[in-house]
């Protein structure tokens, strides 16, 4: 239990250290420059595929893609990072971490359901759980995906939800990151704005999907 605890204090200050050197790079603009200029695909989506799994955002991802890389290397190393972090969060909601994160989410309100347990329940029913938790508000992604592993969603109706929503949101940031970095705002960094009313639609239509108090 001890090496444990020191094992997650390590991590947490190797995350808290990471973070505080993108935020630096940010506003660095140079050192971001300079920092796009070296970057390798295979290093880059890497991180990108592990590093959210300890909470760093993936907005600054799909941005510095964009701005890295060709558009089909930064589509296609996006897709398979993706598919990895999926994936990485999905099974260790279903580890042996399980109860723990059902007791964590329970302290702050949310009781998660058991689909293996509930084998009957239809695949519609599944779907709109996903869904709506996946767009729940004020949830960061990785938890979302923490949280719908250990609920033990079926696989590909997770993958597939998860996977469609995080395109949906990264795509146009992708296309886009070329021009917002290089401070030469087109046409194509409309699709932000076109991704912001998306996730708003989708938003407003899950609040909509919320059964009513009784």
């Amino acid at each position: 239990m001890a090496r444990r605890r020191w094992i997650r204090r390590a991590l947490t200050v190797v995350g808290a250290a990471i973070v505080l050197y993108l935020a630096w790079s940010i506003w660095d603009y140079q050192a971001l420059m300079d920092w796009i200029a070296r970057a390798r695909p295979v290093p880059f989506f890497t991180a990108m595929a592990l590093l959210p799994a300890f909470a760093l955002p993936l907005t600054p991802f799909y941005l510095l893609a964009g701005a890295t890389f060709d558009t089909r290397v930064a589509l296609a190393g996006t897709a398979l990072a993706l598919a990895a972090n999926l994936t990485l969060c999905y099974f260790v909601g279903r580890s042996s971490l399980r109860p723990r994160l059902v007791s964590l989410f329970e302290r702050f309100g949310y009781q998660l359901p058991d689909f293996d347990a509930e084998a009957g329940k239809s695949v519609r029913n599944t779907v709109r759980f996903t869904v709506l938790f996946k767009f729940a508000p004020g949830v960061p992604a990785f938890v979302k995906a923490y949280g719908l592993g250990a609920a033990r969603v079926p696989f590909p109706i997770y993958f597939v939800v998860g996977g469609v929503a995080s395109a949906a949101y990264a795509v146009p940031l992708i296309i886009a990151g070329d021009s917002l970095f290089s401070h030469q705002l087109d046409r194509r960094s409309l699709l932000v704005l076109v991704a912001i009313g998306v996730a708003i639609a989708l938003y407003v239509w899950s609040r909509r999907q919320e059964p009513a108090p009784a």
